[in-house]
């Protein structure tokens, strides 16, 4: 899916820095997420990062909510950073792992469908992979 990535006509992904492709285990995955507010959204809505393992298990994640969508402006266009820090286990195993990032709905933990041509086409953006060496 080329950028922007629409998610849900609320808010759309810009793109994103980490501070490496290539980490050791007990370190830390840095992300700056990138958005653009299409609109106030009428529900409350969470951006999340996860690092997958190669059976698609969650081996590190973090939720991002300190900035609740009832802050954000009316009119939409507003430019947002999500610092999302994905600490390493010192026993994660050497491989490659998957990034994965969303946005869903608290409570219901229902996530906003990315668009494309107005379908919907995933629940989630898969990353350029990550190297974890030995």
């Amino acid at each position: 899916i080329p950028l922007p990535v629409n998610y849900g006509d609320v808010m759309l992904f810009l793109g994103h820095d980490r501070n490496a492709s290539t980490l050791e285990p007990g370190d830390t995955l840095e992300l700056l997420l990138h958005w653009q507010l299409l609109q106030k959204p009428s529900r409350q809505y969470t951006i999340f990062a996860h690092l997958l393992d190669e059976d698609g298990q969650v081996v590190s994640g973090f939720d991002a909510n300190e900035y609740p969508t009832s802050f954000w402006h009316e009119e939409g266009g507003e430019r947002l950073l999500s610092y999302m820090p994905l600490p390493l286990s010192r026993d994660l195993q050497p491989g490659t792992y998957q990034l994965e990032i969303g946005v869903y709905n608290q409570p219901s933990g229902e996530r906003l469908p990315i668009l494309d041509g107005g379908e919907a086409v995933a629940d989630r953006l898969l990353l350029a992979p990550l190297e974890i060496k030995p």
